[in-house]
């Protein structure tokens, strides 16, 4: 992976994983050669644990969803010995279609990750909220609600969580700002065009 001292990002995509190196005053980035070109990466994260452990979760060609590790950033890999599955003689005949998200266990338990098939079972996971993939966020209404943690922090301090704004919010301060007029707006909001 090179020099990290301005960060290092994996990246996971329909085409493979990239890493993306900065330089120290993170001005100028570098992206890394593909790995597993042309296979799906569903996630790809370092361990938390070890900071040296990459851990992949793909589908590679005919062969469905698999879990590989490196432990040399990306040199190597390693494939799971076992797959992700749902356990023999499952009642619904279920079969795991993809590794959504790949969840590290304790810090006293190096090596054990959970594999999660579908996102709402990424965010019941144990280890979702104290690893801070997700925070609490409150609605317009003043309810809780939890959401997915921003993925890239560049001065290591997590942003503070926001709400989107309401469909069509913001509507005519951007109108107003593109030098409409009120009856313009109210013209538009009439027939329709705008809410």
């Amino acid at each position: 992976m090179g020099s990290t001292n301005g960060g290092a990002l994996l990246v996971g995509t329909r085409k493979g994983v990239f890493t993306v190196t900065g330089d120290a005053s993170r001005e100028k980035w570098t992206v890394s050669d593909p790995m597993f070109l042309g296979h799906i990466a569903q996630h790809v994260v370092l361990d938390p644990r070890d900071q040296r452990r990459i851990v992949l979760a793909t589908r590679t060609g005919h062969l469905g969803p698999t879990v590989f590790h490196s432990d040399d950033f990306g040199a190597t890999w390693t494939e799971a010995t076992r797959p992700p599955a749902f356990r023999a003689g499952d009642r619904l005949q279920r079969s795991v279609q993809s590794v959504f998200w790949l969840t590290p266990g304790h810090a006293d338990e190096p090596g054990v990750w959970a594999a999660l098939a579908t996102p709402k079972e990424a965010l019941n996971d144990p280890q979702v909220k104290p690893n801070g993939y997700v925070v609490a966020n409150i609605d317009d209404h003043g309810n809780e609600y939890q959401i997915v943690a921003a993925p890239v922090q560049f001065d290591e301090v997590p942003p503070s969580p926001a709400r989107a704004p309401e469909h069509g919010q913001h509507t005519e301060e951007i109108l107003l700002e593109l030098d409409l007029d009120w009856d313009d707006i109210s013209a538009a909001k009439d027939c329709g065009a705008i809410l």
